[in-house]
């Protein structure tokens, strides 16, 4: 599973300023962006959804304090990058029962995970608002740890999740490059693995964020089946 050596060169050392930096700007502009927007409407913004770097811009938009001034209804998170703060946070205070890579959050009313093998749960349970953040156990880019070039990763410690090899085992250095091999092909997974995020598996975790009326588990069947285009394909028309 995850990303790069630590920069050995001050080449490579001032790259990864320089996509900090970057990061840090689309963090910054997707802040002003949700500022605006709830400006204009006058009202809570309703459910969001986005994926990747996406999401990790967004959830920088609908921080602590935006949330607590002015709730937004939910979201929908695929694929959060690692160095998500807020998704850090929130794995962090998983129950202790729960899997690093399907952590399951108190009772379940505020945050659910989903993935290619597991739904959020459904529309019912929540609390005021609903946030799900759909990850595979297999994405490098979510679950990437920088010092695994020294130690194990948190997710390596448990029992290898259902799409990642039973085989892997931790050598200082070695994983670290195998991760970053990881990396660079992960969004040429097949559909359900590694970052290739997969149709169908938006389609129960944005029912139970949205909770749509008069909606049902064939619904879901028949719009899954619909999104189901082929590699790399979403929802058609």
């Amino acid at each position: 599973m995850p990303l790069m050596p630590p920069p050995v060169t001050l080449a490579d050392a001032a790259g990864v300023y320089e996509k900090e930096r970057l990061g840090e700007n689309a963090n910054k502009s997707a802040r002003n962006t949700f500022n605006n927007i709830k400006r204009r409407l006058e009202t809570s913004l309703g459910p969001l959804d986005s994926i990747s770097l996406g999401a990790w811009s967004s959830m920088h938009g609908t921080g602590l304090f935006a949330l607590l001034d002015d709730p937004i209804n939910g979201a929908l998170w695929a694929g959060p990058p690692f160095p998500s703060d807020m998704w850090n946070g929130i794995n962090a205070e998983r129950n202790p029962d729960s899997p690093y890579v399907s952590p399951i959050i108190g009772d379940s009313r505020l945050v659910r995970f989903a993935s290619h093998t597991k739904d959020a749960g459904g529309p019912t349970g929540w609390g005021d608002m609903r946030m799900v953040f759909l990850q595979y156990s297999s994405d490098p880019i979510v679950f990437y740890e920088p010092a695994s070039v020294f130690r194990a990763p948190e997710w390596m410690k448990e029992p290898a999740a259902v799409d990642v090899s039973p085989d892997m085992k931790f050598m200082p250095v070695v994983t670290q490059f195998q991760l970053a091999v990881d990396m660079a092909l992960a969004n040429s997974a097949p559909d359900g693995h590694g970052h290739a995020y997969y149709g169908p598996d938006y389609v129960r975790p944005w029912v139970a964020v949205t909770d749509p009326d008069n909606w049902s588990e064939a619904d879901s069947a028949r719009l899954a089946a619909h999104c189901d285009g082929g590699f790399h394909q979403g929802c058609g028309d």
